[in-house]
C-alpha cells in the first residue's frame, strides 16, 4: 500500500472548506428556523369588524352605500 504525502497548504484549504461548509449549513438551518417562527401577518378580525362589514354589505346591496348603489354609470 502506497501512501501519498499531502502538502500542508492543500490540507489547510480542505479543512477551511469543511469548516466553511459547516458554518454555511448552520446559518441556513438557523435561517429556516427563524423563517418558520416569524410572523405571518395573519389578519385578526373581531366580532365588531365582522358586524361592520356585514352592515356595509347590506347597505351596498340596498343601494344606500357609497355611490348610491350605482356602479359603472
Amino acid at each position: 500500500m502506497l501512501l501519498k504525502a499531502i502538502p500542508m497548504g492543500e490540507m489547510m484549504r480542505s479543512r477551511r472548506f469543511r469548516i466553511g461548509l459547516r458554518l454555511l449549513a448552520v446559518l441556513l438551518a438557523l435561517g429556516l428556523v427563524a423563517a418558520a417562527c416569524g410572523d405571518d401577518e395573519a389578519e385578526d378580525t373581531s366580532a365588531a369588524d365582522a358586524a361592520a362589514l356585514e352592515q356595509a354589505r347590506a347597505e351596498t346591496a340596498a343601494g344606500g352605500g357609497p355611490g348610491g348603489g350605482r356602479r359603472g354609470r
